[in-house]
């Protein structure tokens, strides 16, 4: 659907093609797309179809309201959004409309306002973790004293209450999975005026409070900086593996 659309995606979201007013996609295009794709579905179907399988709950929603729908788990294992002010309801707002996800304004602005902070792309009231944390203390008195430096004033306020909304969701986790079971988390951290905040360790002085003591950490690759701070790969990305208090 980008492909044969108006818009790109680049950067932190969707911006309109260079010339796209005068642009033509034929029907001819659009079909050959769509028949490429469905071939590559089958194709996938065709050759992991008879892997092996278990089976499979599916629950649909806010990971911080459904967690309380599970039964006891031996584990859980996930990769959060980062606070780099990715906004994904923008990014894929092309599928969520053509698909029928969203059908009017109304959807559009309840889903964006619902989804993790992790972006300043839309204003929110903010909010701050119930437990204390040396590192996002000291991180956010140094970005509130650039924040004439940054992009966006509120980008502070917003890694305070992605690290409120991480400390939530990691609360319902540690109810769920039993006593000496497992919470591996893949998670970046982010960087703003020069500034690395280190979510990784932040979410590890959260998880302590909350009886979930680090097993293992991990470092996975260097994310690459934004063009705007040099483009280097210096922003770490970790697995962190925690175990449920007995």
């Amino acid at each position: 659907m980008v492909g044969v659309s108006n818009v790109v995606i680049n950067g932190k979201g969707r911006r309109y093609r260079s010339g796209w007013k005068g642009r033509r996609v034929t029907a001819y295009e659009v079909e050959s797309r769509f028949k490429k794709a469905c071939l590559d579905a089958a194709s996938d179907i065709a050759r992991f179809g008879s892997r092996r399988t278990g089976k499979v709950r599916l629950l649909e929603g806010d990971a911080r309201q459904r967690v309380h729908d599970l039964e006891p788990i031996d584990c859980a294992l996930f990769s959060p959004p980062y606070p780099n002010s990715f906004d994904y309801t923008d990014i894929y707002n092309l599928e969520l409309w053509m698909l029928g996800y969203l059908s009017a304004k109304h959807d559009n602005t309840v889903l964006r306002g619902s989804t993790i902070h992790s972006h300043v792309q839309v204003h929110r009231t903010g909010r701050k973790p119930q437990a204390s944390s040396a590192i996002l203390d000291d991180a956010y008195e140094a970005l509130s004293a650039r924040r004439e430096a940054l992009w966006n004033r509120n980008i502070p306020d917003m890694i305070v209450s992605y690290c409120a909304d991480m400390e939530e969701l990691l609360e319902g986790l540690a109810s769920r999975v039993i006593p000496g079971g497992g919470v591996a988390i893949v998670v970046g951290g982010s960087s703003y005026a020069g500034l690395t905040i280190d979510i990784p360790e932040i979410l590890v002085d959260l998880g302590k409070n909350l009886g979930l003591q680090l097993r293992a950490q991990q470092s996975l690759r260097a994310m690459r900086l934004s063009a705007q701070q040099g483009g280097q790969h210096k922003l770490a990305e970790d697995l962190l593996v925690f175990e449920v208090a007995r």
